[in-house]
């Protein structure tokens, strides 16, 4: 995610992957005080709209005119929309495998998250498979950790890349972005002992008009005097085109929101209609990212940056808010997801034998210094990786491709086959179309990393 802050987004998950734990005073996140995560909110269908648009519109949309960079024009816009497509389609798998353990085997809808219903699907599935039920509830959190301390990693890179490039371009002043990056660090460091989210939540708000200002100011400026798309390549090569599929995946990879959004709203059956909330969502998230992506390339061409914001140096005057905007949104939104990781970690760590058997302060102490730990982390990646679109790429293909791509096919084919005793053709055509896709997300997984590393070597 995910560049407009997605409270919604950050605050659900956490919801989710506090919703099994038990919650003491050593919690790191103070959850019950804060009024967005109450279970009582039942919300209407145009909420859980909003909530998961937003969810989906994060970094990602920035990057879009840099995906039709690298894959061209013409298979730059079909991987958008077919990713967007397939996407739409896994999150359909993924709630109808939940409704499955719902309806056929009596588990509470409240506490399915993406983890637990991947765990209840091998949990009810062939006698031979369930011993694995650990293994993948072990290997979702390892990507989901992956994947939230990389967003944080994209987000440093975010803040730290525009003010550098707004500092250069409006005071003529050259600065190293290691320099920014420990400003902003020293920033981050001061914030991320907030103990709840009561106070960034409110502050999400302006975070949030900040960023959808900034979009249509782009957009706008985009549409003007764009280039005659003629004159550009229609394909490139094909390294090129895994790292444009790392950075659509990263763009879209909002499965794990798609749950807890549905277990809080007040119908939510209308959730997986054929005009329901979730293809509503996707296709204007879709459109949006086409859009970002054609028009902005136009305008740049074999200019456009990791983010567009980073292209606006001769923009008119009237555009000069857009980077202040845009950071003060991501930094917002880097204090509500770092909380995702750090709940996660804490409760790894207090497992660990050896965590249990120090004292009480020394035991404080270490969950304490998880904050800026990762906030360190994030600094050292943005510094050691200062390409955005690249980051981006390697997240996506990375931890991005298991959640959004190799996972949902492997759960349907467990969830099909523990179902159905007549294994009849449209079973068969069932498992064959799940086997392609766990084939295609496996081939982004290793092709994209592989193509965002040695991209990263050249540069």
């Amino acid at each position: 995610m995910y560049g407009c802050i997605n409270d919604d987004k950050q605050i659900s998950e956490l919801k989710s992957i506090t919703s099994n734990g038990e919650m003491n005073e050593e919690t790191l996140i103070d959850v019950e005080e804060d009024p967005h995560l109450s279970d009582s909110s039942n919300i209407s269908s145009n909420a859980a709209l909003m909530n998961l648009i937003k969810g989906n519109i994060g970094t990602g949309i920035l990057a879009m005119p840099a995906v039709i960079k690298y894959a061209g024009i013409p298979l730059g816009m079909l991987l958008i929309i077919c990713v967007g497509a397939l996407s739409t389609y896994l999150t359909h798998i993924l709630l109808r495998c939940a409704q499955t353990l719902v309806d056929k085997y009596g588990v509470d809808r409240a506490t399915l998250d993406y983890t637990e219903t991947v765990g209840g699907v091998f949990e009810f599935g062939p006698s031979r498979l369930q011993r694995y039920k650990k293994l993948m509830k072990i290997l979702t959190n390892v990507f989901m950790i992956i994947t939230q301390i990389g967003f944080c990693c994209a987000y440093m890179l975010f803040i730290s890349d525009n003010i550098k490039s707004f500092v250069e371009d409006h005071f003529s002043k050259k600065v190293r972005l290691e320099i920014v990056g420990a400003a902003v660090m020293g920033l981050l460091l001061c914030m991320c002992w907030i103990k709840n989210l009561k106070i960034i939540a409110r502050v999400a708000i302006f975070a949030n008009i900040s960023a959808i200002l900034g979009i249509i100011m782009i957009m706008v400026y985009s549409i003007m005097g764009i280039q005659d798309f003629t004159q550009f390549p229609t394909f490139t090569p094909f390294n090129d085109v895994l790292v444009a599929f790392g950075i659509v995946i990263f763009a879209f990879e909002a499965i794990n929101l798609v749950l807890p959004i549905q277990n809080k709203m007040k119908y939510p059956e209308r959730y997986v209609t054929r005009a329901g909330v979730i293809n509503t969502a996707m296709v204007t998230v879709v459109c949006l990212y086409a859009a970002m992506g054609f028009y902005g390339f136009l305008k740049f061409g074999e200019n456009t940056q990791g983010s567009i914001t980073l292209n606006l140096k001769d923009a008119p005057s009237w555009l000069i808010p857009i980077q202040p905007l845009f950071v003060f949104s991501i930094l917002v939104s880097y204090l509500l997801q770092i909380y995702i990781p750090v709940f996660i970690c804490s409760k790894l760590i207090k497992k660990l034998e050896c965590h249990q058997n120090k004292s009480s302060l020394v035991q404080k102490i270490q969950l304490k210094i998880i904050p800026p730990l990762i906030v360190i982390f994030s600094y050292v990646m943005a510094i050691s990786i200062p390409h955005l679109d690249l980051m981006l790429a390697l997240l996506g293909a990375i931890s991005s491709s298991y959640l959004a791509l190799i996972l949902p096919p492997i759960i349907n084919v467990v969830s099909r086959y523990s179902e159905n005793d007549n294994r009849d053709w449209r079973f068969k055509l069932g498992v064959l179309s799940d086997v392609l896709i766990f084939l295609f997300g496996l081939i982004g997984f290793i092709g994209g990393t592989a193509s965002s590393i040695y991209a990263l070597i050249k540069q």
